[in-house]
């Protein structure tokens, strides 16, 4: 038991506070894929919400707007931002499903 914990990928660890670390040193260009695993999938409502954070795609937020009732304000809200100050990153299926 205590080698899966060895092999395992500091961001997969079952302790939130390991993966809250791991999160830390990521970098956003360089592990975007795991960064979006962990905005998407973790199940700590933390780090979700700092991997979003991190990322700060906004397509990412409107993903966790329609799938994470935990954190659904908090990306209406960065939803809402960016429709009014007209940010241009806006793609065509967030505003068809606007």
């Amino acid at each position: 038991m205590i080698f899966k914990h060895l092999f395992t990928p500091k961001w997969k660890h079952p302790k939130t506070e390991v993966r809250l670390q791991a999160l830390n040193k990521l970098e956003q260009d360089k592990d975007a894929d795991v960064l979006k695993t962990m905005a998407l999938e973790d199940n700590s409502t933390e780090i979700r919400q700092k991997a979003l954070n991190k990322l700060n795609s906004l397509s990412l937020w409107w993903q966790a707007y329609k799938q994470d009732q935990a954190l659904k304000d908090l990306a209406e809200q960065h939803i809402s931002s960016a429709v009014l100050n007209g940010k241009s990153e806006l793609d065509g299926t967030i505003r068809q499903d606007m």
